[in-house]
């Protein structure tokens, strides 16, 4: 079983990332902005019942109706590959919150 990942509220995930395990600082530290962004594709599969929208009863015929989830990343220049689809969003509200601002 892979190891647990913890989980970071978008707030603190520049922060987090620029702290090593150990407690020491990155040197230099890693700007996410500045890393490129990579989109990643996965699909959610649900089966349903054909002409309904629950899932289907028995003898109901079926369908596999599959909608799909968009996930960002950000490859930053050591390698390291950081899940940033919360954080792009917030990003953007927060950069415009602060441009509005002046």
């Amino acid at each position: 079983m892979a190891p647990l990942v913890p989980t970071l509220h978008v707030s603190a995930l520049q922060s987090e990332l620029n702290t090593l395990p150990h407690g020491k600082p990155r040197s230099p530290p890693l700007d996410l902005s500045q890393a490129p962004r990579k989109e990643l594709v996965q699909y959610r599969c649900n089966v349903r019942a054909k002409d309904g929208g629950g899932p289907p009863k028995q003898g109901q015929r079926a369908v596999i109706v599959c909608d799909p989830v968009v996930r960002f990343y950000r490859v930053c220049q050591d390698g390291l590959m950081v899940e940033t689809t919360a954080w792009e969003g917030w990003k953007d509200k927060h950069v415009g919150a602060e441009l509005g601002e002046r």
